[in-house]
């Protein structure tokens, strides 16, 4: 059985290899070694088995293997060079992922420095303007800074979006991120009332009584709701060398707390197991203005990362 599902999986690479090998492009030649790299694989596992290998019969692929690394190492390089010289940007983008995929391959020390020119040659400038709140808002400047630093970093960091870079001062910019507030409002807290009325009926009586006599106990449950919703938002617009607006974003983001208080008044015996149990609800405590204001700012950095994210990585 193993040894018909190894025949099985070898002529199915082989197949492929077949079709592959008609049109000789570095694409088809990676393919290719992958596709040999993968029957090698099987020829080493089957070999780290005692006593499988004379069974099964495995076939070595160094050779192949070899002779393809060597023909992609040349095709890369070519390639990756040829493309670096066109000089534009999506030309040194292509060349920028042939060296990465070359040095793979090879250990030359000389394709750190080609790497870091095609990127260099392929990058995008931006600027990123720090968004700023009202005057009465102005007591999270700290926070709202702290903001804008977490985002300029994770665009910087981010490898996901290689051709990123974060102008500096007196730098030429392809492209600046402009970000207002157009609304950032930390709510204060509502409360909301609601009362019901709740009666029970108790047997009274003593041990001799024949026939109890019922009576009522009654009380009132107030539930007291409190509130808090605060809402912020962003808008943001991407301006391109020439001063036109090339892209309008609006981000928002809500923060809301809540908590229910049940009290009552009246008679005790009154109130069922389940307005007892309410009773105990514990109470909890608000956030704080610096907690709502970090919570509202972060859910802004990632929906603001999502679309920039998705925007340079098609680079």
């Amino acid at each position: 059985m193993l040894t018909k599902k190894y025949i099985t999986l070898r002529q199915s690479h082989l197949s492929r290899i077949e079709k592959l090998e008609k049109d000789q492009s570095v694409l088809n030649i990676e393919l290719t070694f992958k596709e040999y790299t993968s029957l090698q694989q099987y020829f080493s596992a089957i070999q780290a088995i005692p006593g499988l290998t004379g069974k099964v019969r495995p076939v070595d692929y160094t050779q192949q293997l070899q002779s393809l690394k060597e023909k992609l190492i040349t095709g890369l390089d070519a390639e990756a060079n040829h493309l670096l010289k066109e000089g534009d940007k999506a030309s040194c983008r292509q060349s920028y992922y042939s060296f990465l995929k070359l040095q793979k391959h090879t250990n030359d020390p000389a394709l750190d420095d080609r790497i870091k020119q095609s990127l260099q040659c392929g990058s995008i400038t931006i600027s990123i303007e720090q968004p700023q709140l009202e005057v009465r808002s102005s007591r999270y400047n700290f926070e709202i800074e702290s903001f804008y630093r977490g985002l300029v970093n994770s665009l910087q960091t981010d490898k996901t979006t290689p051709f990123i870079r974060i102008a500096s001062s007196g730098d030429e910019t392809d492209e600046s991120i402009h970000l207002y507030f157009t609304q950032f409002t930390i709510g204060a807290a509502t409360k909301d009332n609601n009362s019901r009325d709740v009666v029970n009926n108790q047997a009274t009586g003593g041990r001799r009584s024949t026939a109890a006599s019922p009576t009522y106990s009654s009380a009132t449950i107030t539930t007291t709701r409190t509130e808090y919703l605060s809402i912020a938002a962003l808008q943001m617009e991407i301006v391109n060398k020439d001063g036109a607006i090339s892209s309008q974003q609006q981000f928002n983001a809500r923060h809301e707390w809540n908590n229910e208080v049940n009290t009552y008044t009246g008679d005790r015996r009154a109130l069922s197991s389940a307005d007892r149990a309410q009773l105990r609800t514990p109470v909890k405590n608000p956030p704080t203005e610096s907690e709502i204001v970090n919570d509202l700012l972060k859910q802004l950095t990632e929906r603001i990362l999502t679309y920039l994210q998705s925007r340079y990585a098609s680079l």
